[in-house]
């Protein structure tokens, strides 16, 4: 993963600083004459400018630490110190996002913050994770959502997300497609309850349950206008005649009887030599996968 925090403006901040250390410990500035700094400050001041060049920041956190040892009351070097430290975790950070570790990642930077304060550049960095963690789950949902609420929710989410975070805006059109997704989603979802409400109706009626009119009656709720509802109201309101069966019995071993008897009349098997190599080729097939093998659908 790229990276997501531009440490570009941080690092000619920093060199800045190392300049004015440089200028505080090495040399005096106009025409005024400054006593030559002890030489293990110069050397630790040229390591920690070199640690910071190539980003080595525990090396140079310890550099600075050493500094602030042998000037203790040097603001210029606390706030340095702060402001490195910081810079650490966020390369901490960093380098588990580059791993695909959102999850550590949230947790790396909100430990340094818990232990050394709510520093702004930490609580920014916390605030894009948060952001980036939350659009990931949004994502995972939209490959499996549990129904059309639960889509449309996640989708309205990222849309606003994406609305407010710029970097986000790339989602928008994802978003807008999604809510579109759960509008269908949630018409499917609706006809598919009728169809087993209707199932469940028709079922319940013929074993003459007492419950069936609090099913209609979450019919009328869903579908008002459904023929199996109008059907039932009609009767309801007198019309004793109608009939409410739904689904009629069918015998489905007559329907096969029938079409038998037809295949017996289009079919010329009654040789012997015929229905012998028909039984061995029922044979074969038999053999190859199973009985169900010779249903053709």
């Amino acid at each position: 993963m790229a990276w997501i925090f531009d440490m570009k403006k941080k690092y000619t901040f920093y060199i800045c600083m190392i300049f004015s250390l440089l200028t505080l410990f090495l040399g005096g500035c106009g025409g005024e004459t400054v006593p030559d700094p002890p030489a293990v400050k110069q050397l630790i001041v040229l390591e920690t400018f070199t640690a910071l060049e190539q980003r080595q920041h525990i090396i140079a956190m310890n550099k600075i630490s050493r500094l602030r040892e042998l000037d203790p009351t040097n603001v210029f070097l606390a706030n340095f110190e702060v402001l490195e430290r910081n810079n650490s975790i966020i390369n901490a950070t960093q380098a588990k996002i580059d791993e695909n570790d959102l999850k550590k990642a949230l947790e790396v930077v909100s430990t340094g913050i818990l232990k050394y304060g709510r520093h702004d550049d930490l609580m920014d960095v916390q605030k894009k994770l948060k952001i980036i963690t939350r659009i990931e789950e949004l994502l995972t949902i939209f490959r499996a959502p549990q129904d059309s609420d639960q889509l449309n929710s996640a989708a309205i989410q990222l849309k606003k997300i994406g609305e407010v975070y710029k970097p986000a805006s790339i989602f928008l059109q994802l978003a807008k497609n999604k809510i579109a997704e759960a509008e269908i989603m949630h018409e499917w979802e609706i006809n598919r309850a009728v169809i087993d409400l209707v199932s469940q109706i028709d079922d319940m009626q013929k074993s003459e349950d007492s419950d069936v009119p609090l099913l209609y009656a979450i019919l009328e709720n869903v579908a008002p206008t459904h023929p199996v509802l109008l059907k039932y109201l009609e009767y309801l309101n007198g019309d004793k005649d109608v009939d409410l069966t739904i689904y009629p019995e069918e015998n489905i071993f007559a329907t096969a009887d029938e079409n038998d008897e037809d295949e017996k009349e289009v079919s010329d098997d009654s040789s012997p030599t015929i229905k012998q190599e028909k039984d061995e080729e029922e044979t074969k097939e038999e053999k190859k996968g199973g009985w169900w093998n010779k249903f053709s659908f």
